[in-house]
């Protein structure tokens, strides 16, 4: 699909090639939520004036990570569809625009976090990071993040 993308070689079919540049242009329209900012929450770059693509990956670890990390979202998703749906969303909608750890808003979410991993290629990792909360008077607050974490 990258390839397809990227290159213009298609190597999938029409449809699901559509499909994946409609979830690409979707993505690319979320903003990153923070007050006042234009600044899309996914990183995102338009590649020959038509397609959304992500940041290539370097090849070797980095690419062996992703191949890792979508086999056991797949696995999720067939067999935790519930799960898979409740994680995706997090990520789509509550993401940091860097590194991508999720917000979780409270200890239910917290477990259910610390539910989907720890297999033999994925962690998840729970910690609390300390953010400004500028509408209540200027406070920090640590607040509870997940990161999904490749093993291997």
């Amino acid at each position: 699909m990258d390839r397809s993308l990227r290159d213009g070689h298609r190597l999938v079919s029409v449809e699901e090639e559509a499909v994946y540049r409609a979830g690409l242009e979707r993505l690319s329209c979320i903003r990153s939520g923070k007050k006042g900012s234009a600044m899309p929450r996914h990183v995102l770059a338009l590649c020959h004036g038509m397609n959304w693509v992500p940041p290539a990956l370097a090849a070797g670890s980095a690419t062996a990570a992703a191949v890792m990390l979508c086999r056991w979202l797949e696995a999720l998703r067939t067999g935790k569809a519930e799960e898979f749906r409740w994680l995706v969303g997090k990520w789509i909608d509550q993401s940091e625009r860097e590194r991508g750890r999720m917000t979780l808003v409270d200890d239910r979410e917290i477990e259910r976090a610390r539910r989907l991993g720890d297999s033999a290629s994925v962690r998840i990792e729970v910690g609390r990071s300390t953010v400004a909360q500028r509408d209540h008077g200027g406070d920090t607050k640590p607040v509870p993040r997940m990161r999904i974490k490749c093993c291997g």
